[in-house]
């Protein structure tokens, strides 16, 4: 792909057996980003790389046997790795987030949303709210 008259390409890709990208090159950036899927075609993990092969990030899912999401991984340039796992009931619904070693399950599936970090902000805040309510003047949600 060129833009405004290059002469070389401002991008490559590349495709895998199942005819997805599984490589792009941005070579005006400097920089590569390669994707991957597991054997259901489900993504899996991408990686952000300089063309050098610096690592700039990472990020990676995984799926438990119902096909739902359990946990996401991620790793930045060179600081630490984060996690987050998901736990669901029977029904299928998140029931726990855990971020790290702390697990998080008030807010969840309040009126068949997750809104985790939503109910989470506004409780530290003091205020009792949905996010389906619009906030008012101030910023502050309007309690239904």
């Amino acid at each position: 792909m060129r833009f405004d008259g290059q002469t070389e390409e401002a991008y490559t890709y590349e495709y895998g057996t199942n005819g997805r990208v599984m490589r792009l090159t941005d070579t005006v950036l400097q920089r590569v980003t390669e994707s991957e899927y597991d054997l259901a075609e489900r993504p899996m993990r991408i990686r952000h790389r300089t063309a050098s092969g610096t690592h700039l990030y990472t990020g990676e899912v995984t799926y438990n046997g119902y096909n739902e999401l359990s946990a996401f991984r991620e790793k930045v340039g060179t600081s630490g790795s984060y996690e987050t796992a998901f736990t669901y009931d029977n029904e299928s619904k998140p029931t726990v987030i855990t971020y790290g070693d702390t697990a998080h399950d008030e807010g969840l599936n309040h009126r068949g949303r997750d809104h985790h970090s939503f109910h989470v902000f506004h409780q530290e805040q003091g205020w009792e709210a949905c996010p389906g309510n619009a906030p008012d003047q101030e910023g502050k949600p309007v309690v239904s």
